[in-house]
């Protein structure tokens, strides 16, 4: 492993982070202020993952030939804000890495298997008040301290020239969860007037936010939650609300047609119970295996 970082990162890495004043410049500006170690990781991070777009298909590890365009297009691949990150990190004073791994629905890392094929993308590594700490700042959803779940792998390497080695990837598990709360009032012809409110915490929360800045609002709550139901239905309001970092509710009113039917003298009302939900592995064909077992 030591061989293979070091050739990645001479045919790679210093050659797209050759020349890098203006990045210099504005870690300079952005950590002048920063009191502690924390500070400066939480801005830097907050940064490219807020003002820098991921761009998904790239046909490779990197979108841009040069660190620098990043900052003049706005956008980069994950593995290009990534180097972003690492490089702003260092210089602010911390030791910074660039980590290669395989992302979940590669495969799993196989250590004794010496072949830059099992990676798809860079994460960050840092030292941080004494510890490490790894860090993927593809997507403004994913609050700060948490991997993405793509990244939550066993192991990658650490690319430090002749020095680099493998590493054991950590991350926090946090609190992920929904919690739904549906209200039905029936009129006497047996029509359904109803209310939803929804919380979303940890994964679920980060999921549903990158669904909201990537489709229409309205659309998502019909595709997701009402057509889910087959009932003729009328959606009169809704509202997103973002608590903290790691939890949204939702909330939304609609009218059913069809929820309940009649058995002599009583009602019978269909449960209303909406899933959002997929499958991420939807590949039919795989040539290495992935854990499908893995949390979340």
């Amino acid at each position: 492993w030591a061989d293979l970082g070091k050739g990645f990162q001479g045919g790679l890495i210093d050659v797209y982070i050759e020349g890098v004043e203006d990045i210099y410049a504005l870690t300079d500006s952005l950590t002048a202020t920063c009191a502690n170690q924390e500070e400066k990781v939480k801005a830097i991070y907050d940064i490219i993952t807020r003002e820098i777009k991921t761009m998904d298909e790239t046909g490779g590890f990197l979108l841009h030939d040069h660190i620098s365009e990043i900052l003049i297009d706005k956008n980069g691949a994950i593995s290009d804000k990534n180097l972003l990150m690492t490089e702003m990190l260092k210089h602010s004073g911390l030791e910074a890495w660039p980590v290669l791994i395989g992302s979940r629905h590669k495969h799993i890392f196989m250590p004794k298997l010496f072949h830059l094929r099992q990676f798809d993308y860079l994460i960050t590594a840092c030292k941080i008040d004494g510890g490490f700490m790894f860090l993927d700042a593809q997507s403004e959803s994913i609050p700060y301290g948490v991997m993405p779940l793509s990244s939550r792998v066993d192991g990658g390497v650490i690319i430090d020239g002749e020095k680099s080695y493998l590493a054991k990837i950590v991350y926090k598990d946090p609190e992920t969860q929904r919690l739904d709360h549906t209200v039905i009032r029936l009129d006497s012809m047996g029509s359904a007037a109803c209310s939803t409110h929804v919380e979303f915490s940890g994964y679920l929360a980060s999921e549903f936010e990158q669904s909201l800045t990537e489709e229409n609002e309205e659309d998502l709550v019909k595709e997701n939650f009402l057509d889910p139901l087959n009932l003729p239905y009328q959606l009169q309001e809704f509202t997103s609300q973002h608590h903290d970092l790691d939890k949204l509710s939702l909330d939304m009113t609609f009218s059913l047609e069809g929820l309940v039917s009649h058995l002599d003298d009583n009602y019978v009302i269909k449960p209303i119970r909406f899933f959002f939900r997929e499958n991420p592995f939807t590949n039919k064909r795989r040539f290495s295996p992935i854990d499908f077992a893995g949390r979340y």
